[in-house]
């Protein structure tokens, strides 16, 4: 295994090494106080071989790392992460998937469908709402629906799901998602724009839906900063909802281990303006250094976790989007079982 200084120096300090695997490295991502599993070569043939099996490439200070292919396997904060839309059965699978042994259960499903597939679960302390694993390529992604099928034939199932049916209220989320040819025209201005002024996203590919049906409740800013990595289609939302198109700022800080490369698209003034900044967030690390940037550039910052994943996220945005319901994160309180509390709390309408 590679050694723990010379991997912080390989990444700028961010990956600490956790545990080796036959096909990877399991490491701890210190700024987004998460775990991912990692492969760090210079070696273009292995580079080659990775990138046809899923992986993800990023320059290391030396070398390559190559990160694994990721699935989730439930998620309570947002519904269309889930092999299932029905709100009942998210919380049963979620609450047997934390009452199973996962890898000795999965392994068992992957000897019977797949041949020479490692995962490896990504739990940790900063992953409360959602279980997410990686694996060796990207027949990962085939495994939330096939567990998911699996454990919905058990008897644990039947009697798991029995007991939410009379604590859940039967209801539809209050989200909306509009394809690119239903958009209105403003919409539409400010996605061309946005191809034809910066086609470096264009050739990374841009989400070609809209979601939306909450920013009506979101407190009036300024301005409005979205991460473009997973934002872009929140973006298109919020422009397809409010219309407020002159106000949005694309502020991405993903360019870069170490986060010192930024790209800002439609750049604004801040200094004087309420700046609201959203992202979807695990550990909210990238919402507090943009709050940090705003407030070094005299803006007054208002964190919005679109769908968080973690306590810690919570804590450190202002407003969090979780499920279908914008809410204020002072609202939510961190008792024992808090997570499933939110859930039945949310999905009941009693916030």
């Amino acid at each position: 295994m590679i050694r723990k200084q010379e991997l912080l120096e390989e990444t700028y300090g961010t990956l600490e090494p956790l545990k080796e695997f036959k096909s990877g490295l399991l490491v701890y991502n210190k700024p987004h106080f998460k775990k991912n599993f990692v492969f760090i070569t210079e070696n273009i043939n292995e580079i080659r071989k990775k990138l046809n099996q899923g992986w993800e490439l990023r320059p290391g200070k030396y070398k390559f790392i190559l990160r694994a292919p990721e699935t989730v396997l439930c998620d309570l904060s947002e519904v269309y992460s889930n092999p299932t839309s029905n709100l009942k059965e998210i919380i049963t699978l979620y609450q047997i998937i934390n009452s199973l042994n996962i890898s000795e259960f999965l392994n068992k499903i992957i000897a019977q469908h797949f041949k020479n597939l490692e995962i490896i679960p990504l739990e940790g302390l900063y992953s409360n709402l959602e279980i997410r694993i990686a694996g060796s390529d990207k027949r990962v992604y085939s495994l939330p629906k096939i567990l998911y099928q699996i454990l919905k034939r058990s008897n644990q199932w039947k009697m798991e799901f029995k007991k939410w049916k009379d604590i859940l209220k039967n209801r539809e989320l209050n989200i909306k998602i509009k394809e690119i040819s239903k958009w209105n025209p403003k919409t539409q201005n400010f996605y061309r724009k946005l191809a034809k002024e910066y086609s470096i996203f264009e050739k990374i590919g841009f989400p070609n839906v809209a979601i939306y049906g909450w920013w009506k409740k979101l407190p009036q800013n300024d301005i409005y900063i979205f991460v473009p990595k997973a934002g872009l289609k929140y973006a298109f939302g919020f422009i397809e909802e409010i219309g407020k198109f002159r106000q949005v700022m694309l502020w991405e800080c993903h360019l870069s281990l170490d986060m010192t490369k930024e790209l800002k698209i439609f750049n604004k003034k801040l200094k004087g303006k309420k700046v609201a900044i959203i992202d979807r967030s695990y550990s909210s690390n990238t919402l507090d250094y943009l709050g940090r940037k705003v407030i070094k550039e005299g803006g007054k910052p208002l964190k919005i976790a679109l769908f968080p994943k973690s306590k810690r996220a919570i804590q450190h945005s202002d407003y969090i989007l979780f499920l279908d319901k914008l809410i204020p994160s002072k609202n939510i309180q961190f008792k024992k079982n808090w997570a499933v509390d939110l859930f039945i709390k949310i999905v009941n309408n009693k916030m």
